[in-house]
């Protein structure tokens, strides 16, 4: 049975790990979006303690360069910032980053064709 993660007593104890996972992102979501609301330079230094080093060795496994995924993650952390993204979210800050890191990721895949 695929984990749902609505009633994590019920469920198997990997989806229990899931739910908790999910539920802790969520809670970690609201408190940036909190700090977002009152100052966007906190907001934007807690999401990046928060997600920097998982984009980075994301990227890595990619681009097998460290600096090449620390500049891509950078970018994608700047524009963020920069475009005032954080005010028109409507996913998670997690799907958001890491599907913003893998389209940057393809396109330097296609500029080197």
């Amino acid at each position: 049975m695929p984990c749902t993660g609505e009633k994590p007593t019920d469920e198997p104890e990997n989806c229990i790990t899931d739910w908790l996972g999910s539920s802790l992102n969520s809670e970690t979501d609201s408190i940036i979006r909190m700090a977002f609301d009152v100052d966007p330079d906190l907001g934007i230094t807690l999401l990046f303690q928060r997600y920097y080093v998982s984009l980075c060795s994301y990227a890595f496994r990619t681009v097998l360069s460290e600096e090449k995924a620390e500049y891509i993650v950078s970018d994608v952390f700047y524009e963020f910032h920069r475009q005032r993204r954080f005010l028109t979210m409507t996913t998670s800050f997690r799907t958001f980053l890491f599907t913003e890191v893998r389209n940057r990721l393809l396109n330097s895949r296609l500029t080197r064709l």
